[in-house]
């Protein structure tokens, strides 16, 4: 059921059916913001979305199924589907109380909302990561998402078929064609274009939804602009990477910068 163009209005009732907004609201004391799936908002906008932002970017950047919580619509959708009550198990690995806590709120909204039973099921890590890696995660799964340093990457090893990181296994021909073309895009202006046209199609074909981020109280450091080369971006707060030795590699390519 989860599948194909045929079964969207399937996972967009699912999506309608979970407060992301609420449940953020609950674990971090409000401090939520709607940020996009998979494609860091600095790649087109200027500031971190806000929640008066939705509107905007439901018509224009996210489709029909980002960060929206409606029930009614929700139950419609899903009674509409045929496929009745349904028992899942969701797949994660516990990185913290919270994810745990986050995760028994989804499973209780679909359970209130659509006549769910979910049952979490935390994995060792690596019997969570292996499979997630290799796409083989059946059914329901929570996901991590590998970083790129630039938009072309970004979409094309997420979401295009042949992407090196399509954890879900997409094969969307509208997204295919989209992110295979900023492979090549020499244009800022025409690569943010293209990475619209598959945002777009990627909310309304409700292929996955974010939840569970405070992005207003991470501590992070991002390369924000096309022309800083040679710095893979990540967060402070993650550990990951050690940007006092990295920045001494970085350096400014300004045939691509605009100064103004």
């Amino acid at each position: 059921m989860w599948g194909g163009e045929e079964n969207a209005d399937a996972r967009h009732a699912v999506s309608l059916a979970v407060d992301t907004r609420g449940i953020g609201d609950v674990l971090f004391a409000g401090m939520t913001a709607p940020l996009p799936v998979r494609v860091p908002y600095y790649y087109f906008m200027d500031h971190q979305p806000l929640w008066d932002d939705l509107p905007m970017l439901t018509e224009e950047w996210y489709g029909r199924n980002l960060w929206q919580y409606d029930p009614e619509k929700a139950k419609e959708l899903w009674d509409a589907t045929g496929y009745g009550e349904i028992s899942e198990t969701l797949e994660y690995y516990a990185y913290n109380t919270t994810l745990t806590d986050g995760l028994g709120q989804v499973a209780s909204d679909l359970k209130r909302n659509l006549g769910w039973n979910i049952k979490l099921n935390s994995l060792d890590y690596s019997s969570f990561n292996g499979p997630l890696a290799a796409g083989k995660l059946p059914g329901m799964f929570w996901e991590w998402a590998a970083g790129f340093p630039e938009l072309g990457g970004t979409v094309y090893q997420r979401w295009n078929v042949n992407g090196s990181v399509n954890r879900e296994n997409l094969n969307d021909p509208i997204i295919n064609e989209a992110s295979a073309a900023m492979l090549v895009a020499t244009d800022n202006d025409e690569m943010v274009a293209l990475a619209k046209i598959a945002m777009l199609r990627y909310g309304d074909m409700a292929y996955g939804f974010e939840a569970l981020l405070s992005p207003s109280v991470q501590v992070g450091g991002y390369p924000l602009q096309p022309w800083v080369k040679n710095f893979r971006y990540g967060t402070y707060s993650g550990g990951y990477y050690y940007y006092g030795q990295l920045l001494q590699h970085v350096w400014l390519d300004d045939h691509n910068s605009v100064i103004g």
